[in-house]
């Protein structure tokens, strides 16, 4: 959970962990545990989007910046760069809600999210759209903002945030391809862990909404 707080990805985390496994550095047995966890720690960065922090990002950059020109420590610099990342994260979401909010009368984009309401179909379109931008955190905060300037319902968001779920899964797998057998198994317990999930929660996905 920790790790992936810190590299606000559980895509890198579970890399980092095929490579482990790749060079022998870790047994497959112990990603099982790491891999649960990358799992929770990605939800942070979806909660911190979903606190409006973006309404203090110039402020997040601003405060970065100068702890990078006034800090001497490599350790105090690299947190300030943190700072500077997480700042420029909630500043183009931000730029990105107030650029949609005119698609909001858009009978089209309307008439295309109704359609996702069917489980399977956002399932399908999520995993599929997180495949290529190869990052769920992204994908869900795209999702918030949706949901915030009205074009997304929480019956269309909840379908398409599993599929953004199982979709993370193909990074690690494109990694460990070419990997050692170990290295294989730890991409497919997280794709399975990822699918079986979904398979689990979408039967009730009318009572959870």
């Amino acid at each position: 959970i920790f790790a992936t707080m810190v590299f606000q990805s559980s895509s890198a985390t579970t890399v980092m962990l095929v490579s482990f496994v790749n060079s022998r550095l870790m047994k497959f047995a112990g990603t099982i545990g790491i891999i649960l966890g990358a799992a929770v720690g990605a939800t942070i960065t979806i909660q911190l989007i979903a606190f409006r922090l973006a309404d203090y990002a110039l402020s997040v950059i601003a405060l970065g910046f100068l702890l990078y020109v006034i800090s001497k420590q490599p350790k105090l610099r690299s947190i300030s760069l943190t700072v500077i990342g997480f700042g420029i994260l909630f500043l183009g979401m931000n730029l990105m809600s107030q650029s949609i909010e005119p698609l909001r009368t858009s009978q089209g984009i309307i008439s295309i999210l109704l359609h996702l309401e069917n489980p399977w179909a956002g399932i399908l379109v999520g995993a599929l759209l997180t495949a290529l931008i190869q990052s769920s955190s992204a994908f869900i905060g795209i999702l918030i903002i949706l949901a915030g300037q009205g074009l997304l319902s929480l019956d269309a968001s909840v379908p398409l945030m599993i599929g953004a779920n199982i979709g993370t899964a193909i990074t690690a797998i494109i990694a460990s391809s070419g990997g050692s057998r170990e290295s294989k198994q730890v991409a497919l317990a997280h794709t399975l862990f990822k699918v079986i999930g979904a398979l689990i929660i979408v039967w009730f996905i009318p009572w959870f909404v």
